[in-house]
């Protein structure tokens, strides 16, 4: 026979008298939220799950105070890290971009293969490289490329209008960008030769036309009449062309031209006056809204008139 030991509870209560709802007293405990007290808090502020606030203007002070304090700590835990200065990153961009791209000096000594592959793969493109001797090495000079596409697609399906532009290269060994451009018939602008040279010259403009005109097939005066080229007078290039293609119509960049205007003459009425007689396609309208610009400013008239 074995016996139970039991713990007896005595209760002055009448059992009678007990809730029955006692046994479902847990499901109805209300769980209280940790609120926040902005006046204890409110410089060092923690945030727990479920953390009442009492609106939300002091949540975004709290937010903020947080940030400004975590976020110094991780700044400064970041610093003790690795530092990196402006020119240790440039040096890192070079050596990524020589990586990526090549040495420039060794791809100048690839420059001859890279014109005879696209003669190769283009027959009857122009492709000439000039150089001139030290020593036992050649020193580049200059390389111009007129594409057989390209001047094809430009004598038949383009107007006889050339527009010549050079910028300067940015590359390790600098130089200059020349280009012939051509317009099509939707007005958009058509490169079709090129020349990439060390400086900017008589010379070089002189060389670069003369090229262009051969593989044009203007070089006969007879020819180059019915052809208009146009430039923002760049350093030798309107002599060049005044002495090579006298018989062509010479025209300038009203762009730059109105660059060099608004120097002396300033003004929005001004400058529609410049552009509404750039725009006169008959000598009778060119010459109304020069006397319009008279009328208005008689220094910018002479100062534009001046000007060929």
């Amino acid at each position: 026979m074995s016996i139970k030991n039991e713990h007896v509870v005595e209760c002055d209560t009448d059992s009678s008298s007990i809730d029955g709802n006692f046994l479902n007293m847990g499901s109805q405990v209300e769980y209280i939220h940790p609120k926040f007290d902005a006046e204890v808090d409110m410089e060092n502020p923690t945030f727990k799950l479920e953390m009442c606030f009492s609106n939300a203007k002091e949540f975004r002070g709290v937010v903020r105070n947080y940030a400004i304090k975590n976020g110094k700590q991780k700044k400064k835990e970041s610093e003790n890290v690795l530092k990196l200065s402006r020119t240790m990153i440039s040096r890192a961009g070079v050596k990524a971009i020589s990586m990526v791209m090549g040495n420039e000096k060794e791809q100048f000594g690839m420059l001859r293969r890279y014109c005879q592959a696209l003669i190769d793969s283009n027959a009857g493109s122009a492709c000439v490289i000039k150089s001139e001797q030290c020593q036992n090495q050649f020193k580049f000079e200059e390389v111009y490329i007129c594409l057989d596409a390209l001047r094809r697609g430009f004598l038949e399906g383009c107007r006889r209008f050339v527009g010549f532009d050079g910028c300067h290269l940015s590359s390790g060994y600098k130089g200059i960008l020349l280009a012939a451009i051509g317009l099509d018939g939707n007005d958009q602008m058509y490169p079709f030769a090129w020349i990439v040279m060390g400086q900017e010259t008589y010379k070089t403009w002189h060389w670069f036309i003369s090229t262009i005109a051969e593989d044009l097939g203007i070089i006969d005066p007879a020819n180059s009449k019915s052809w208009t080229f146009m430039c923002d007078k760049q350093k030798g290039l309107v002599q060049a062309l005044a002495n090579l293609m006298p018989e062509v119509e010479h025209r300038f960049c009203l762009r730059h031209l109105y660059e060099n205007f608004k120097l002396h003459h300033k003004g929005l009425g001004l400058k529609l006056l410049v552009w509404k007689a750039a725009m006169a396609t008959r000598v009778c309208d060119f010459d109304l809204a020069m006397e319009e610009l008279k009328a208005v400013n008689e220094k910018a008239y002479d100062w534009l008139s001046q000007r060929p």
